[in-house]
């Protein structure tokens, strides 16, 4: 179906919901747990998840929800980035760009679509802006300090939502561990804002090798299939070690043309690249049974005007 186009950028500068929802809650240590409604568990499970938005300069994110608007999904992964922010941002600025950002998002809550958001570095980058983005995030999960690792459970799946941007080790792998330890008897998909092996930020995971090398023998050694990140600006699809990376930073953020062959410390890993292509667009994580599909939906513009077209990344048994 054909969209309007809306403008795509703001004058700018570019840098690099909500209803409370009521869950039970289990707190362990100084990290979150939610549960959600786990009746019908054996039904099709479909989520989507949606990266780099860049609310504040870009209007690409409400056509983006108002295609989620259509998808029969229970949950939606915000992986970071959701708003410009950004080191040169006013704490007024990225006050309103929050509240547009809830605005845009407030008829899929009412849809009574659940939303994880995790905080990208255009979050994290805002002097002084901790505070307003503990209490942004409050809205979706309880959080009890200033790191916003937290975990929720939708019907038999543990859903994993990592901050990256708390010390020099941006994956608290001891709380990755006992979150997976005490949840082994669910299927678990893991998401984070940076990727784990480079394609263009020079920052992401392999800043601290030792950390990602060893979170990412984690997924593997509790049969976790896939990691799903944003932060670089378009759809990106690599198996390292039978482990898949999906980087699909295209909320609304400005394209990137540019992308490497996986050139940074990438250890004794050799990633495969299976799938690149810069447009815009969402993913939609569908399981039945023990079985997972990753689509992506892209928003595909010419002149005023949008298709949307499909494309099947990944599909594997848990």
């Amino acid at each position: 179906m054909v969209k309007s186009f809306r403008s795509i950028w703001k004058k700018g500068l570019y840098d690099s919901v909500f209803i409370l929802v009521i869950a039970v809650v289990s707190v362990s240590c100084d990290k979150v747990q939610m549960d959600s409604d786990n009746e019908n568990e054996n039904d099709t499970i479909r989520l989507c998840v949606v990266s780099d938005m860049h609310v504040g300069s870009s209007e690409i994110f409400t056509d983006i929800a108002n295609e989620i608007m259509k998808e029969d999904v229970g949950c939606i992964i915000a992986t970071g980035d959701l708003v410009e922010g950004g080191k040169g941002a006013t704490f007024s600025e990225f006050s309103h760009q929050l509240s547009e950002w809830k605005e845009i998002t407030t008829p899929l809550v009412s849809k009574g679509i659940k939303i994880l958001p995790l905080k990208g570095n255009h979050e994290d980058d805002v002097r002084n802006g901790t505070d307003l983005w503990k209490e942004f995030i409050s809205g979706y999960v309880p959080v009890d300090d200033d790191t916003m690792n937290y975990t929720y459970v939708y019907k038999d799946m543990l859903l994993v939502c990592l901050d990256n941007y708390k010390g020099e080790e941006k994956v608290d792998t001891s709380w990755l561990e006992d979150e997976l330890k005490r949840n082994q008897d669910k299927k678990v998909l893991v998401f984070g804002h940076e990727p784990a092996f480079k394609i263009f930020h020079e920052d992401c995971l392999d800043d601290n090798v030792q950390n990602r090398n060893d979170f990412w023998e984690m997924l593997r050694r509790y049969n976790i299939s896939t990691y799903f990140c944003g932060h670089d600006h378009f759809l990106d699809v690599a198996e390292v070690s039978g482990i898949y990376q999906i980087c699909a930073g295209t909320g609304g953020g400005w394209l990137m043309e540019k992308y490497s062959n996986y050139n940074g410390d990438n250890g004794d890993y050799i990633p495969q690249r299976l799938i690149h292509k810069s447009s815009y667009g969402y993913m939609v994580i569908e399981c039945i049974n023990n079985q997972i599909s990753v689509s992506w939906k892209s928003l595909d513009y010419t002149d005023n005007d949008y298709a949307i077209s499909e494309i099947k990344l990944i599909e594997y048994s848990y």
